[in-house]
């Protein structure tokens, strides 16, 4: 039994629309201000502040143009692949981007250039100049002049790799654990006290001869399963752990989806995960 649990693969990320419209509004603004006399300089930043902007962020920033010839990039990029500055300059995207993952590349910035979208957002793979694989989550938009020309696109790029092996590793645990509760027919379930969300493993549905997703898992289905004459015993042992907690080891009698009497012996603890 679990009590306020979750699972996050979330990653925060860079959203380039999100970012222009509030550059755009922050515009505005010091517009707004300039118009009443509090700024004095011009809305532009110079060449200087834009190259300073461009080296200090934190994630990785490139330029590329039409065929996809990588135009600049700022240190944390470089850092990123493990090049020296202005050594990616000259190279292609493909040069440096996984076999697997060029075509879905190209197929977005085609996309992009040809104003089928603004911008498009992917996970893909890079190669690094030592020749190691790392995930990144990129954002890329084009830019055009004021005649629609085509300018070059601009990408911000992510490091993910270590939310990718994560996530690997998890599958990894998870198809493990489905393997070995199949092996020994050993289901596991999981309750969230606060939300009532509850969680069935592969195997407990095949304990109660159901099929996988057959049905919402609630707990109150979970004692449609359990014979009636021990409902009320084992309710009394789940109102207790939401009460006072600890552990309990519970054997009890449930009635399988094909009418089949089956005695189980359950155990497990109330958690809490705040």
């Amino acid at each position: 039994m679990k009590s306020q649990s979750w699972r996050s693969n979330g990653q925060a990320s860079t959203d380039l629309a999100r970012l222009t419209e509030e550059v755009r509004e922050l515009r505005c603004k010091i517009a707004e201000l300039e118009g009443q006399g509090v700024g004095q300089r011009s809305l532009e930043p110079s060449a200087d502040e834009c190259r300073a902007i461009f080296e200090s962020v934190g994630v990785g920033l490139g330029l590329a143009d039409i065929q996809g010839r990588i135009l600049k990039t700022n240190r944390a990029f470089d850092a990123m692949l493990g090049y020296g500055s202005g050594e990616l300059e000259g190279k292609n995207i493909d040069d440096v981007s996984h076999p697997d993952d060029i075509e879905k590349t190209r197929s977005n910035r085609r996309q992009t250039i040809g104003r089928e979208k603004p911008f498009y957002r992917l996970e893909k793979r890079y190669l690094t100049k030592g020749g190691r694989t790392i995930w990144a989550q990129v954002t890329s938009a084009p830019n055009f002049g004021p005649d629609g020309e085509f300018l070059f696109t601009m990408a911000v790029v992510e490091d993910i790799t270590a939310r990718r092996e994560a996530e690997a590793a998890l599958q990894r645990s998870e198809s493990r654990l489905a393997e070995a509760q199949r092996v020994t027919n050993t289901g596991s379930w999981e309750r969230d006290l606060a939300t009532e969300k509850v969680f069935w493993s592969a195997q407990q549905y095949q304990i109660l001869g159901c099929d996988n997703n057959a049905f919402k898992v609630t707990n109150q289905k979970f004692l449609e399963f359990v014979h009636p004459e021990d409902v009320a015993r084992v309710q009394a042992e789940n109102d207790r752990l939401a009460t006072v907690g600890g552990k309990f080891v519970l054997i009890f009698r449930i009635i399988r989806k094909d009418g089949v009497e089956r005695i189980v012996c359950s155990r497990g603890a109330l958690l809490n995960n705040a």
